[in-house]
């Protein structure tokens, strides 16, 4: 409060008169503010304040006698601090896919009318599709909690009365609660409003990367946190999983083990907080890619069969299983299932680690260099070995030639490619590759775990495409067909996403047919465009007012017959190309006005030829001056969001708009 001089402030106040409590603030001013520490929550209090200025002259206000009020607020679960008296429903989530279940909970100390009692409470649920919504009971969840807990689930049917709300993609999802009395003796409308989010995530920039002889990572970027899953199979019908249920926007996926060359066919799903999925590759679009093959290469092992490894003390093959000390074997082979390794098994002494003083090798079968002269090692390895100890790698040709010891203490993280130069082998027809783990007298870790090993040519690249002509591209086709501007001669657009692999090609590019029948065969008569390397492109040459349709496909960049191989995807969109639109015509007298749930304002109206879509304005004045436009619609219905609950007066027109974005009366 203020005062017309400096003077003291004092409240005095408490639950009922006379009031027994006070607070003050002995300094002189003219603004003044007293904190009440120490007070009950939900709790009633009367209270006067009085002021006394450096005379000694007082004044105070005691509200003529019936003292002023006010009311402390609760903490409620769920909700944190809130009014006592006035009810709060709530939804459990922001967003609710097709088909979840809507949890609702209320609170409000008013409708604890029998401390002893569990008692009911009933609120309307409504939707942009089910309007006149279903009404549901909410059920205290003990005595006097003063909570209500209830629950619907989402339909896609409106059945007046069968306990589901109708929904669809986009529509607010609101509770509403009649408070009868808000705690100041009031009745109230309170609301809490969610949407329905029905549709999946998108899968952009779909990829195969790290392409090698005998694995593969599937990328992909989505448009929200959602799960991650391929399929794939050396044939159509697939039968491989791999998935991960982390909900993520950057996804990859690594598979295998596969042989060079092979072709494997795949499909990519993933599904959002709300169970709404996309997929990509299925529905007889299946998606495949083709295994590179290793340059130059002389030996090779990824441990998914016995090849005749000699193995000293604790070396295995074997599946990982995160075992040992330190940060542990890995969860997983970085291909296929099984690894080389130290006490895989965890049968030792020290389970999943080497064990002290021992000194064991494990030598591969012998190769023939074949007359290279450089031969290069590569390999994928997770490696703990403490500093006292020793591990190494050896080529024994006529005798064991060191190529690689530890020298301190290593703890990989996680798999990692290691490379080492083992020259020239000379005139040997027979060479073996040697891993060593030497340990001291108390020392132990879990040592190696090997996968992936490679013995090559350095002179070549590591991997080389098949170049066979037995796989064509991964490719989707055409995603979309638009006319950038209906009221000028720009041509169509066309848009797609990169292929995610090119088969047995290294790259490739895109090609374009256009025919003015639906159902047309794309071919060399009616390709329009060819050598096309971005995801978008133009149609200047496109029939004014009339339908086309396009294909898209991708072509490899091999020498197959004189070209490279097709996809031969047949995804098909159509579009016609326009220079002029009419003016729309007037929604007119159409508009109807429903409150919805006693909380939005719902306008609706009938479709307009020619429309592209609608523009909705709204004005505080009933003669309709300076109107906001709240915004934009293809559809012909249009919410404003808690339009009904802020008590104020509004005036509605919606106005046609054609694809050149002109407006209707």
């Amino acid at each position: 409060w203020t005062t017309d001089e400096s003077a003291t402030s004092v409240v005095q106040y408490g639950e009922e008169a006379p009031l027994g409590d006070q607070a003050a603030f002995l300094d002189s001013t003219l603004n003044h503010s007293v904190n009440l520490t120490g007070l009950s929550s939900c709790t009633s209090y009367l209270f006067r304040v009085e002021s006394v200025d450096t005379l000694g002259n007082a004044a105070d206000d005691d509200n003529n006698g019936f003292y002023y009020t006010f009311q402390t607020k609760g903490v409620f679960p769920d909700i944190g601090l809130s009014d006592c008296g006035r009810g709060q429903p709530r939804l459990d989530s922001a967003f609710y896919g097709c088909g979840e279940t809507v949890q609702v909970s209320l609170t409000d100390l008013d409708l604890d009318t029998d401390p002893n009692s569990i008692e009911t409470a009933t609120v309307l649920m409504t939707s942009s599709t089910e309007t006149n919504g279903e009404w549901i009971t909410l059920t205290e969840t003990a005595p006097s909690s003063t909570l209500f807990l209830g629950s619907i689930d989402l339909g896609s049917s409106v059945v007046n009365g069968d306990a589901q709300l109708g929904s669809s993609a986009g529509d607010l999802i609101t509770v509403t609660y009649i408070d009868e009395d808000d705690g100041t003796g009031n009745s109230r409308v309170a609301t809490f409003t969610s949407l329905a989010d029905c549709a999946g995530p998108t899968i952009e920039n779909l990829r195969v990367t790290a392409i090698s002889a005998t694995r593969a990572e599937i990328e992909w970027t989505s448009d929200e946190p959602s799960t991650s899953r391929v399929e794939f199979g050396p044939t159509p019908a697939l039968g491989f999983v791999v998935e991960d249920l982390d909900l993520i926007t950057e996804h990859r996926l690594p598979l295998s083990p596969f042989n060079a060359c092979e072709q494997i066919y795949f499909s990519v799903s993933t599904t959002d907080a709300h169970g709404a999925s996309r997929e990509a590759g299925g529905g007889g679009q299946q998606l495949q890619f083709n295994l590179n093959r290793i340059g130059g290469l002389i030996f090779h092992d990824n441990f998914e069969t016995d090849t005749g490894w000699t193995l000293e003390g604790e070396w295995e093959r074997g599946t990982p299983s995160a075992l040992g000390s330190a940060s542990k074997d890995p969860t997983a082979a970085y291909s296929g299932s099984t690894v080389l390794g130290t006490d895989l098994s965890g049968s030792g002494s020290y389970s999943g680690d080497y064990e002290p003083m021992v000194n064991e090798a494990a030598t591969s079968p012998a190769f023939d260099p074949d007359g290279v002269s450089n031969l290069e090692l590569i390999l994928r390895r997770k490696l703990g070995v403490n500093t006292l100890d020793t591990a190494k790698i050896s080529m024994q040709i006529f005798f064991a030639q060191v190529v690689w010891t530890s020298g301190t203490s290593i703890d990989d993280a996680d798999w990692v490619e290691v490379r080492h130069i083992l020259g020239n082998p000379g005139a040997a027809d027979s060479v073996n590759i040697s891993f060593n783990i030497a340990s001291s007298f108390s020392s132990h870790s879990y040592g190696w775990n090997i996968d992936e090993v490679i013995v090559k040519d350095a002179s070549q690249p590591d991997y080389l495409t098949c170049a066979d002509c037995s796989g064509a591209p991964a490719f989707g086709g055409v995603a979309a067909v638009y006319d950038p501007d209906p009221c000028g001669a720009t041509g169509l657009e066309l848009r797609w996403e990169s292929a995610p692999a090119w088969g047995t090609g290294a790259d490739g590019t895109y090609e374009v047919y256009r025919d003015t029948t639906a159902g047309f065969v794309p071919d060399e008569t009616n390709r329009i465009a060819s050598g096309l390397t971005g995801t978008s492109w133009t149609d200047l040459s496109a029939p004014v007012d009339t339908p086309v349709w396009y294909v898209v496909q991708a072509r490899n960049d091999e020498d197959c017959a004189g070209e490279g191989l097709s996809d031969g995807n047949d995804v098909r969109m159509t579009a016609t190309e326009t220079i002029f639109q009419s003016d729309p015509a007037s929604v007119g007298q159409s508009v109807r006005v429903d409150a919805v749930g006693m909380a939005h304002v719902r306008l609706s109206w009938d479709p307009i030829p020619g429309a592209a879509g609608y523009i909705v304005r709204r004005s505080a004045s009933p003669a309709f001056g300076s109107p906001d436009e709240i915004g934009t619609t293809s559809a012909t219905f249009f919410e404003n969001i808690n339009a009904v609950t802020d008590d104020s007066f509004y005036a509605y027109r919606v106005f046609a708009v054609n694809a050149c974005g002109e407006e209707g009366p």
